[in-house]
């Protein structure tokens, strides 16, 4: 398993989108998670990534950017050598809403993987947390099988669960693993990665069996972010040589 950082880690630093990489290589990434392409090109993109021996080890695409232009993105990250692309979050209001998302990420699903590509749902606390006819909101996302699941472990917990039990459930399905961590003073604060009360070493274990290739750190931590992603980085660097 390689390491990622989600850049939208770094929303709040003053440095360039390059000057970014640069630094996120630097700590020891293996690669990056685009919340955003910055109006880039994909050989602009592409050679960014490269000066830096960075990967490109997933994107998060908004729902209207998959509905309205599916293939052109498709095709977009492709040519970055993107293998996993994940509708990041939607405002689910029903039961019906569940049921029309799950049908759209199995069209998204189908499509993408002519590009060599997993789409993947990635989940926050109410799709784990609301429940209709007896079923959790995620299970009617991930219905086809041919949809991934990007489980955030913080959320999961947030929602009242034990992260590496309630994965046991998704075997082969969790590519894509958000690696976060929370504070155990009831406030639920996210902290960097290792320093909170989310059982991080145990998802690792669970991991190959999720069939996991990129842990990728999403930092929405109080503090600096550049010492918050170097923190997360190296307790979890530290955490996967003990695995």
């Amino acid at each position: 398993m390689k390491i990622a950082l989600q850049m939208h880690s770094l929303r709040d630093v003053k440095d360039d989108f390059a000057t970014q990489l640069r630094k996120v290589a630097g700590i020891g990434y293996a690669g990056v998670e685009f919340a955003g392409f910055h109006g880039m090109s994909k050989a602009e993109l592409g050679k960014l990534l490269s000066d830096r021996t960075l990967e490109a080890a997933a994107a998060h695409i908004g729902y209207d950017q998959l509905k309205d232009n599916l293939a052109k993105t498709l095709d977009f990250c492709a040519g970055l050598g993107i293998k996993y692309a994940a509708l990041p979050h939607y405002g689910f209001t029903c039961a019906d809403d569940y049921k029309r998302i799950g049908g759209f990420l199995s069209d998204c699903a189908l499509a993408s993987a002519k590009y060599g590509i997993q789409m993947m749902f990635h989940n926050h606390a109410a799709e784990i947390e609301t429940v209709y006819g007896g079923k959790r909101g995620i299970d009617y996302l991930l219905e086809d099988r041919d949809v991934m699941f990007q489980p955030d472990i913080y959320w999961i917990q947030y929602a009242g669960c034990e992260p590496r039990e309630f994965l046991k459930a998704y075997a082969g399905r969790c590519p894509v693993v958000h690696v976060k961590d929370m504070t155990g003073d009831g406030t639920r604060k996210s902290v960097p990665v290792g320093t909170g009360v989310v059982d991080v070493a145990g998802v690792l274990k669970l991991c190959p069996a999720l069939g996991t290739k990129w842990l990728t750190v999403e930092d929405e931590s109080e503090g600096e972010p550049w010492e918050n992603v170097t923190v997360s980085y190296a307790i979890l660097e530290k955490l996967l040589q003990k695995k």
